[in-house]
């Protein structure tokens, strides 16, 4: 993330505008002199908390957070590999009906597919609806579509194709009939559904 480069102009900005209010007379040395303790001090605080804040949760831990709580609200699902409910669906975005099978919610948009094991997501879809829960919140989600899709390679969890002579994260395959453009990440959803 870019906040210790942030902190740092304003930083740079704070000892700036104290320079020139003690050129021009408004502060004094000792003033110009508490003004960048203080805000060397409160710089410091928020670096901290920030700091804190990203040791207590990765990207990936966020987007599986945010995911649960999509597909909790039914605000999105997955389909199965064919369209059907798929494997765990109760946990994808699908709600049990009264004869044990799975309903939509009507609102509910698709952004993948899903299989015991795997999520095969439409990536611009999918990444959108997490930076949109996030900005509901007030909040940003904590990297790119990129850096998570990295993160998500680096703990193991994405499926990773060769493309000439480059990796890719992307892949066509064809669900319902139609191909479509996916990411493959592995399932951290556990085991048996609950309804």
């Amino acid at each position: 993330d870019q906040i210790p480069e942030h902190l740092a102009a304003l930083m740079l900005t704070l000892e700036l505008m104290g320079a020139y209010f003690h050129h021009v007379g408004a502060l004094g040395e000792e003033g110009r002199m508490a003004l960048l303790q203080e805000g060397r001090a409160i710089l410091q605080s928020l670096g901290a908390h920030q700091a804190a804040q990203v040791k207590e949760e990765t990207p990936v831990e966020v987007m599986d957070k945010v995911l649960g709580e999509l597909f909790a609200t039914g605000d999105v699902h997955l389909r199965g590999i064919t369209g059907e409910p798929p494997p765990r669906a109760g946990q994808l975005g699908w709600q049990p009906s009264d004869d044990d099978q799975f309903t939509l919610p009507d609102r509910s948009g698709c952004i993948g597919y899903a299989d015991s094991e795997r999520m095969f997501l439409f990536p611009e879809v999918f990444f959108a609806k997490l930076m949109q829960f996030k900005m509901r919140q007030g909040q940003r989600f904590p990297v790119n579509q990129t850096a998570l899709l990295r993160q998500l390679k680096d703990c193991g969890r994405l499926e990773t194709y060769a493309e000439g002579t480059h990796e890719t994260f992307r892949k066509n395959l064809i669900f319902e009939g139609a191909q479509r453009k996916v990411v493959v990440i592995r399932r951290n959803d556990g085991g048996e559904e609950t309804p």
